[in-house]
């Protein structure tokens, strides 16, 4: 049986870039950037009633705007990364954000 696909259609097919002269990449390696917001764990607590979670706060001086992060029914908690991803984003953009499990 005979290829029916040309050279030149399978590289593009697939991605195939050719380039001439040939390309040098030199990769970095960038050092990971410190976190710009703190965690501390909290309690609420309402009669016999508890309440765990985690706060997010910018590490900037003076009051903040703040969000508190909810999550839906399912398998998510203060354990899960995209859970915490939300704590981690508001509070490097300079919002203070309460996760609670």
């Amino acid at each position: 049986m005979k290829n029916i696909i040309s050279e030149k259609a399978k590289n593009k097919f697939f991605g195939v870039v050719r380039r001439n002269p040939p390309i040098t990449l030199h990769l970095k390696r960038k050092l990971k950037e410190p976190p710009n917001f703190q965690k501390e764990e909290i309690k609420i607590k309402n009669g016999d009633v508890s309440l765990a979670g985690m706060l997010y706060k910018p590490l900037t001086n003076g009051k903040h705007p703040a969000v508190v992060v909810i999550h839906s029914s399912g398998e998510q908690g203060l354990e899960t990364n995209y859970y915490n991803f939300w704590g981690r984003f508001f509070a490097s953009r300079g919002i203070a954000a309460l996760v609670y499990d």
